[in-house]
């Protein structure tokens, strides 16, 4: 039985999963900002990937692998994978091109 709960409780909590109806116009955007934040993020923490993928904005930068550092980085991309997730449930108002993103 305890294997079944967890599986369980997932499909429940995602088949009562919806949207707030979202539009098209504002689903994209919202999954645009997502993806610009997510980039800005990834490039700010590991700004040598920022160069070598050509922004050079990060040039001057190096990596702050501190511990105050990390925990930021993890709560930022955190908050961004929940704001992904609530956007799932939007995803009949996203084309088909970001859905696959």
């Amino acid at each position: 039985m305890p294997k079944l709960a967890l599986p369980l409780a997932l499909s429940c909590l995602f088949a009562c999963a919806h949207g707030k109806g979202l539009s098209r116009e504002e689903a994209q955007a919202r999954f645009s900002k997502l993806v610009t934040d997510y980039f800005a993020e990834g490039f700010a923490f590991e700004p040598t990937a920022g160069t070598v993928n050509g922004f050079h904005q990060y040039d001057p930068k190096l990596e702050d692998f501190s511990a105050a550092r990390v925990a930021t980085h993890v709560q930022k991309t955190q908050e961004m994978l929940d704001r992904a997730v609530a956007l799932w449930t939007e995803r009949v108002a996203l084309p088909y091109d970001d859905l696959i993103d």
